[in-house]
């Protein structure tokens, strides 16, 4: 056998064709690695609810009960997504550590069984203290939750639900500074209860509410940036409860709020607070309750101040033709890492005249 001699220009050659070579493999970057490798799926699979990593079909763990499905991916990723489908839960979703991002997805509903035993009470024996939460959060910071889909309380439920039904309740006291961020566009029976929570992220909140008489968002010792703040009906022609109840906090700057024919669009008490724009579509019962004596359920303190509303736009019934909400989502998971939304109310005038509102939000993993 005969071998080759390469002179020093042959192997120089030969090195830069390897070095060549390998930086053309493709690889993923730590980050890209990372944000995959910690995104799991939650989706249905006949009567059971399945987990699954971001790639690939391998089922991590699966349950009837949907719930523990949702508990498991987030206690073992830090991105879980709800996948298109129906979820009927028996019980809260706990949210179970710290630095987590819960996504529903378009086309997602969980749904709390009719038959449920679900009740829970934070911080006081008051009977009007206890909530019934979907989703809860107890002193966790960092927690960002999307909710693209639906999330809906039974229309008849066996015991009839406490007064304090909500979503999600956040509670944060205690927790130092628990960042925390949320965007809901899809439907609700009920909103969102934030406590000791700063700094509070809202960039949008623009949900269809089939509860006229739920509260959309109430902080209490809470403090940060709110965007689009809008409560509005299933039904054109319906109304809804409060729009936004601020209750001793140490301030909180609103962009827009929205409501529909609503109780009161805004309630606050010893909160100081500044607000862009305020507006009512169709005549509301209150726009705006300023409660010297409001009571505080689950925090003390706060302070007596000022709120700064700079531009109002009060629609009433008579003037009032028509009006469209358009939401537009990214499809997950194709769209990730990025979870994309935007919201756009326009109101239209018997005189022809409109009006537009909208905003948009964009969150990478």
């Amino acid at each position: 056998m005969k071998m080759k001699i390469l002179n020093a220009q042959s192997k120089s050659l030969l090195l830069t064709t390897m070095v060549v070579g390998l930086l053309n493999v493709p690889s993923l970057s730590a980050a890209e690695k990372s944000w995959k490798d910690d995104t799991m799926l939650v989706s249905k699979q006949g009567d059971q609810t399945v987990v699954r990593p971001l790639e690939g079909d391998k089922i991590l763990f699966k349950n009837a009960d949907p719930q523990l499905a949702v508990e498991w991916a987030m206690a073992n990723a830090r991105t879980t997504v709800v996948q298109a489908g129906k979820y009927t839960i028996n019980g809260t979703i706990d949210v179970p550590r710290p630095n987590l991002t819960l996504v529903v997805a378009e086309g997602a509903v969980i749904a709390l069984a009719a038959d449920s035993k679900l009740a829970a009470k934070i911080g006081s024996d008051a009977e009007d203290a206890k909530i019934v939460p979907l989703i809860y959060s107890k002193g966790l910071a960092s927690f960002r939750c999307v909710l693209l889909g639906d999330l809906l309380f039974p229309k008849t439920a066996k015991k009839a639900l406490p007064s304090q039904a909500y979503t999600l309740a956040f509670d944060g006291r205690g927790a130092g500074r628990s960042g925390f961020t949320l965007v809901a566009t899809g439907t609700l029976s009920h909103g969102f209860l934030l406590l000791g929570t700063r700094p509070v992220q809202i960039p949008l909140l623009c949900p269809l509410l089939t509860e006229e008489d739920s509260t959309l968002l109430r902080l209490e010792d809470a403090g940060g940036n709110l965007g689009l703040i809008a409560g509005l009906a299933v039904d054109k022609n319906g109304k809804t409860g409060e729009v936004l109840n601020a209750n001793s906090c140490s301030g909180i700057k609103i962009d827009t709020i929205i409501g529909q024919r609503s109780k009161r669009m805004l309630v606050y008490g010893r909160t100081p607070s500044q607000v862009l724009n305020i507006v009512s579509i169709g005549d509301p019962e209150q726009l705006v309750y300023y409660g010297r004596d409001s009571k505080s359920l689950w925090v003390q303190g706060g302070r007596l101040d000022r709120i700064d509303i700079w531009n109002s736009t009060l629609v009433g019934d008579d003037q009032l033709a028509d009006f469209t909400r358009t939401i537009n989502a990214s499809k997950l998971p194709q769209g990730l890492p990025t979870i994309s939304a935007s919201a756009t109310i326009e109101i239209t005038l018997k005189n022809g005249i409109k009006k537009k509102f909208d905003k948009s939000f964009k969150l990478t993993l």
